[in-house]
């Protein structure tokens, strides 16, 4: 894939797409996913669209930062998003986060209310950029 950033053999890591404002946007009208990235759920696909573009400017600007879409390699669709973004107070730290759609959110023996919650949650943690 032209554009990945990584790759395992489940998974591609690449850009979000516009053509994918659809998928982006079923995730983040989401509670699940709404709660743990600040504001309120999307209410209309024109957010998505309009974040997505937001998005890819910011990445044009700085590589470093961003929102990845996590694709699954044998549907070629996304599973949710991976992101570095600078803490603004900081000494050079960011955040890792990462949220998953409500479909990839699952475990073999089924996935109970409080189980999805906790997996739907953005994990964060710090580390410093690299020079």
């Amino acid at each position: 894939m032209d554009d990945a950033i990584a790759e395992t053999h489940r998974l591609i890591l690449r850009p979000w797409r516009l053509d994918e404002a659809d998928r982006f946007f079923d995730m983040h009208r989401r509670n699940e996913v709404a709660q743990w990235i600040g504001g309120q759920p999307m209410a209309d696909r024109t957010e998505a669209v309009a974040l997505l573009e937001r998005i890819q400017q910011r990445q044009a600007d700085d590589p470093r930062f961003g929102s990845w879409a996590v694709v699954e390699r044998s549907t070629n669709r996304p599973a949710g998003s991976v992101l570095l973004k600078a803490l603004p107070d900081g000494d050079e730290e960011i955040e890792i986060g990462w949220h998953l759609h409500d479909d990839h959110v699952r475990s073999p023996g089924g996935v109970s209310d409080r189980d999805r919650a906790r997996t739907s949650q953005r994990v964060m943690s710090r580390a410093k950029v690299a020079a």
